[in-house]
């Protein structure tokens, strides 16, 4: 009978934790930008928590475009200095040697700066609904029911999944010149002296309306 009874706390305390988890940050995104804003959060003595709806860390830079762009070094610092530096390391040899290292190398490299910067990760949570209070988001339910409270919320996630849940306004393509008054929005030209490639695949789906392919 105290067995079962201790055994029964236990599962009520285990439960428990499990839904009043809260954080003073949420990233939600582990892509090297999501990483970076948790490593410099926690480095600021912040209790964080990043969040992958996926099973890898890295996004891109650990994906298979790991040779990333870059102009004038002399202006790369703070923690992106510091992953280059890292990537050095792993092949003994000089900073910016490698524009970027390979894929299981890089996702080991910021796997291991979460570990030791005490960021806590979950993978596999896909944000469902966002709940706010007084304009401000408070709370996150994921697809799986568990819930995570937080103070301050960064979506680093390339669709922008948790702040289209908060109801931040959003659009499919690419807005035109007139919306921000940009001269280069919208649809361009294709040269050879503006960095661009001589596509021969039309960008829309219906030409006389000018509508887009979505996620184009």
């Amino acid at each position: 009978m105290k067995t079962f009874s201790i055994v029964l706390v236990l599962a009520v305390i285990s439960s428990f934790n499990l839904k009043a988890q809260s954080y003073e940050i949420i990233v939600y995104g582990a892509t090297a930008s999501g990483v970076m804003a948790s490593v410099a959060a926690s480095q600021q003595g912040c209790k964080v928590l990043l969040v992958e709806p996926g099973k890898h860390i890295g996004g891109m830079v650990t994906g298979g475009l790991s040779h990333t762009d870059y102009g004038d070094r002399t202006v790369i610092g703070g923690l992106t200095y510091q992953f280059y530096q890292k990537v050095a390391d792993y092949y003994k040899t000089h900073v910016f040697y490698w524009r970027g290292p390979e894929p299981h190398v890089g996702e080991k490299i910021l796997k291991d700066w979460l570990q030791a910067s005490k960021v806590d990760v979950l993978f596999g949570k896909r944000v469902s609904k966002v709940w706010k209070e007084n304009g401000r988001i408070i709370k996150l339910t994921f697809t799986d029911n568990t819930e995570i409270t937080g103070l301050v919320f960064i979506d680093a996630g390339y669709e922008g999944d948790l702040m289209a849940r908060a109801g931040v306004s959003y659009t499919n393509g690419r807005e035109g010149i007139k919306d921000y008054k940009e001269s280069w929005a919208g649809r361009q030209p294709v040269t050879f002296t503006s960095h661009q490639i001589d596509a021969r695949i039309s960008p829309y789906n219906n030409n006389k309306e000018k509508k887009l392919i979505l996620l184009i």
